[in-house]
């Protein structure tokens, strides 16, 4: 996905209070990006509007995808919390 279709999801009505959970697979790999590489490649320091997390995974071997789904689901069950208020 290019950074341009990433940032045209973002405006999307239906999506304007979406937390957003980049998984940043292949950390097993030596040419993996890190979080700072992905923030800068994708600009998303200028994400202003929505929560945003960078997970980095493995899918081989399911390392840090719990962690960013436990990160989407504290997002999400605040939101719910607020929303009943």
């Amino acid at each position: 996905m290019s950074k341009l279709e990433f940032f045209n999801l973002l405006i999307h009505n239906d999506l304007k209070d979406a937390s957003i959970l980049i998984l940043a697979n292949k950390k097993d790999l030596p040419t993996a990006k890190n979080a700072a590489q992905l923030t800068e490649l994708f600009s998303l320091h200028e994400i202003k509007n929505h929560d945003w997390h960078i997970q980095s995974c493995c899918a081989l071997t399911g390392e840090g995808l719990e962690e960013g789904l436990d990160w989407l689901t504290t997002k999400l069950n605040m939101k719910h919390k607020v929303s009943q208020n």
